[in-house]
C-alpha cells in the first residue's frame, strides 16, 4: 500500500488502523476457536477498542457504510461489516451530539472570535423513514418564517439585533414576478427584475415597498397585478429585514450562501449520499459527526475520550 496515493481521510484511516491493529489482534487471539472475527466486532460495538472506533467512525462519517467497509478492508486489511460501522457511527454520533452541547471546546471559537456576532441559518431536506424532513443548521436567511422564529429565540436577550433576508432569495422572487408579467427568459423580464433589485438595494425595505405598491397600483393587466400581489405579499413580511445598502456600507454580507454551502457540504454530502432513508435519530447522530469534521472539532472530541496520542 502506497501512502502517497491516499487522500487525507484515507491516510488518517490507515494511520489509525496501525495504532488499533495490536488491540484488534489481541481481541481475536483471546477469542474461542473460530470466533475471532465476531469477538472483535462485538468488542468494537461494545465501546471497547476506542482507537479502532475512531477509525471506523472516520470512515463511516465520510462515505456510505458499505464503502467504508470496503475502504477499511483495502487500506487496513481488516474485515469489518457495514452493519458494525453503522452501529459504531450511531453510538459515537449520539455521544458527539451531547459533547457539542456541553463541551467548552465547541463554544471556544465563537467566544474568542472578534467582531459582531451574526446568526446564519438554513435547512437541508433529508430523506427519512417518516418522509422528507428538514434538518436545520443553526439572522441572515431566506425569509422563511421559521428562521425569524428561531432567531427570536436565540437573540431574545439581546438589543439592537438586525434581521436580514438573503439577497439571492429576494432576487428569485423578483425574477419570478418579472417572468409572470413579461415572459420567461425575455430581455424585458431580465431588465425589470434587475432594475427592481437595484432599487431595493438603494432604497431598502420600507421605501422600496412603497415604490413597489405604486407599481402594483398602476399595473395595466390582471396578470401583472396578480404577479405583483404575490411579490408584495412575500416582501411585506420582510420589509424590516431588507437593509442591504446599510450592510454593504458597513462591509457586511447580504447573502446566506455561507450557511447554505455548509448545509450542502456538511450535511447533504453525507446524508444524501446514494439516496438513503434515515431514521431521524440516526440522521441527527450522523449530522453531529459531520459537525465535528466541518468545525475542526474532530480531534478535541476524541481527545476528550482519552485518545490524545492519536493524530
Amino acid at each position: 500500500m502506497n501512502l502517497d496515493e491516499l487522500t487525507g481521510d484515507e491516510r488518517m484511516i490507515a494511520e489509525h488502523a496501525v495504532l488499533a491493529y495490536q488491540a484488534v489482534r489481541q481481541a481475536a487471539k483471546d477469542a474461542p476457536h473460530g470466533q475471532g472475527m465476531s469477538c472483535m466486532e462485538r468488542a468494537v460495538t461494545d465501546k471497547g477498542l476506542e482507537t479502532l472506533r475512531r477509525m471506523l467512525t472516520l470512515a463511516g462519517s465520510g462515505c456510505s457504510f458499505d464503502e467504508a467497509s470496503t475502504k477499511v478492508r483495502e487500506l487496513c486489511r481488516l474485515e469489518v461489516s457495514d452493519d458494525v460501522i453503522r452501529a459504531v457511527c450511531d453510538q459515537e454520533g449520539e455521544a458527539a451530539a451531547r459533547w457539542l452541547k456541553t463541551a467548552p471546546e465547541s463554544a471556544r471559537p465563537m467566544i474568542e472570535a472578534k467582531g459582531e456576532a451574526e446568526f446564519y441559518t438554513d435547512g437541508v431536506a433529508v430523506n427519512t423513514v417518516d418522509g422528507w424532513r428538514e434538518m436545520r443548521v443553526r439572522v441572515l436567511g431566506d425569509g422563511a418564517r421559521w428562521i425569524w422564529d428561531e432567531a427570536t429565540k436565540r437573540f431574545k436577550m439581546l438589543q439592537n439585533v438586525d434581521w436580514v433576508v438573503d439577497i439571492y432569495h429576494v432576487s428569485e422572487h423578483l425574477n419570478g414576478c418579472a417572468q409572470k408579467m413579461l415572459g420567461v427568459g425575455t430581455p424585458a423580464a431580465r431588465a425589470w427584475s434587475t432594475a427592481r433589485l437595484e432599487e431595493l438595494i438603494e432604497r431598502e425595505g420600507p421605501k422600496f415597498m412603497d415604490h413597489l405598491e405604486t407599481i402594483q397600483a398602476t399595473a395595466s393587466d390582471d396578470k401583472s397585478r396578480d404577479a405583483l400581489k404575490g411579490l408584495v405579499g412575500y416582501l411585506s413580511g420582510n420589509k424590516d429585514s431588507l437593509w442591504y445598502k446599510t450592510r454593504l456600507s458597513q462591509g457586511l454580507p447580504i447573502g446566506s450562501g455561507l450557511v447554505e454551502g455548509t448545509c450542502k457540504n456538511m450535511i447533504g454530502k453525507r446524508l444524501k449520499l446514494n439516496n438513503p432513508r434515515w431514521r431521524v435519530r440516526r440522521a441527527e447522530h450522523m449530522a453531529a459527526l459531520r459537525c465535528l469534521h466541518y468545525s475542526g472539532l474532530w480531534k478535541p472530541y476524541w481527545e476528550s475520550k482519552g485518545l490524545s496520542k492519536v493524530a
